[in-house]
């Protein structure tokens, strides 16, 4: 796959969402992450990187306390998995082995590698060209996404959903004018 909206739109690839409460705390550092792994002895690391093409960039508050970040994506993000690799915790570094009982110990830990993009044209597109949207719901959606844009986007916004209605129309790149 090459990362490209055109995988989503087609319904390639491998993406996943990830819901409330998926994963247990969040880090902007990969020692504090992994040292908090070895802590708990997780067996997943979840890597979160901004998509080449299309970049998401999360939000970063501090709430419940140091060197845990409360992370929040926007709601139109799509994750890519970009590489899945099985490790033992003690390939990991140094800060996979902290000096407490047990420390000698490893266990196998899945690092997950995933790309967050910003794909709300080409998901909501994909769900019409489905059938999957009632009458009237895509032009919501569409409009409360423009709506919802940062300032200095909106412009963005509106000729990237123009260009959605008319491909759907069938007058856009490849279809009829």
């Amino acid at each position: 796959d090459d990362g490209g909206g055109g995988a989503l739109a087609a319904g390639r690839g491998v993406w996943l969402s990830l819901g409330a409460g998926s994963f247990f705390s969040s880090m902007s550092s990969r020692s504090m992450a992994i040292g908090r792994l070895a802590r708990t002895r997780c067996n997943v690391l979840l890597c979160i990187r901004p998509d080449e093409t299309a970049p998401c960039f999360p939000k970063h508050m501090m709430l419940r306390g140091s060197n845990v970040d409360d992370t929040l994506f926007q709601l139109d993000v799509a994750f890519r998995i970009t590489r899945i690799t099985r490790n033992v915790s003690s390939d990991l570094g140094a800060e996979a082995a902290p000096s407490a009982p047990g420390a000698g110990q490893k266990w196998p830990v899945m690092v997950i590698e995933v790309a967050a993009s910003s794909r709300f044209p080409e998901a909501v597109q994909l769900l019409e060209r489905r059938g999957e949207l009632g009458a009237g719901e895509l032009e919501g959606h569409v409009t409360d996404w423009v709506a919802a844009a940062q300032p200095g986007e909106e412009y963005e916004r509106l000729l990237q959903a123009g260009e959605m209605f008319a491909d759907l129309c069938g007058a856009g790149p490849g279809g009829p004018n």
